[in-house]
């Protein structure tokens, strides 16, 4: 949050949708998991480079993804619950001097986490998103 530090790099660990303003309601449905697109979802979210070139100031701070568009439905009618979701973030900052801050989809269980400044993760939530069919 206003920050001007070009070294810091905001990075994503959980991101999940539910159909309230809480991140702690039901039902949810996780779309990033340490980061990465969530593998037990048929329709992966995308992640979407930030770069110099988007005409941020400080790319780093921030991140993007694209996510393919649903709706909870009740689990007996299948009928739409909401035409609304919120979609929810754990953060962290990380400096490149306490290490990489690179996130890979590609890593082995056994490499090291990404060391944060404040050791603090943060969830950061979205506005209302409104499905329009």
């Amino acid at each position: 949050m206003e920050r001007t530090d070009p070294n810091i790099v905001l990075t994503l660990g959980r991101c999940w949708t539910t159909s309230t303003p809480s991140p702690l309601s039901l039902p949810q449905w996780d779309l990033l998991i340490d980061g990465c697109p969530y593998q037990d979802d048929r329709y992966l979210t995308t992640l979407v480079p930030v770069t110099g070139s988007s005409g941020l100031q400080f790319p780093t701070h921030y991140k993007r993804f694209v996510v393919k568009m649903f709706t909870f439905v009740d689990p007996a009618s299948l009928a739409a619950l909401q035409e609304t979701i919120f979609i929810h973030c754990t953060t962290e900052v990380c400096h490149p001097s306490s290490g990489s801050c690179e996130q890979s989809c590609t890593r082995k269980r056994r490499d090291t986490r990404i060391k944060a400044v404040s050791g603090e993760q943060t969830v950061v939530s979205s506005g209302e998103v409104t499905l329009v069919m």
